[in-house]
């Protein structure tokens, strides 16, 4: 897993910063580590820029199974009545999922819950 501040990034002006993660998973049962680090890196950019901090950027390199598995381990945790669900639900985050050559197999965004 690597996390990093993004700059310029679409979607956000000179006040604003978005966080660019990438998950490389080999096997199912490295997804679930890699998740862990993953919700850290959040918390902590999460806590340094606060409501600045407008733009969750997630790149998953894996195969198709694990790109499931994924989807529905962040949708799960995305409804949860917890610290971290409610840092994803008040930002703008883009997941990309890609194969292992880094072809584009599916890509989606998901608004912020009080976005108009």
């Amino acid at each position: 897993m690597e996390a990093k501040e993004l700059e310029n990034e679409e979607g956000t002006d000179a006040a604003e910063y978005a966080l660019g993660v990438t998950l490389t998973p080999d096997s199912r049962r490295d997804l679930l580590p890699e998740f862990r680090l993953m919700k850290d890196a959040i918390i902590d950019w999460a806590s340094k820029r606060g409501d600045r901090g407008v733009l969750i950027v997630v790149n998953v390199v894996a195969t198709s199974d694990i790109h499931e598995i994924f989807d529905d381990l962040l949708a799960k945790v995305y409804v949860q009545a917890s610290s971290f669900a409610g840092l994803l639900q008040t930002r703008t985050l883009q997941v990309t999922l890609l194969d292992l050559n880094g072809s584009q197999c599916g890509q989606y965004e998901v608004e912020p819950l009080d976005a108009p």
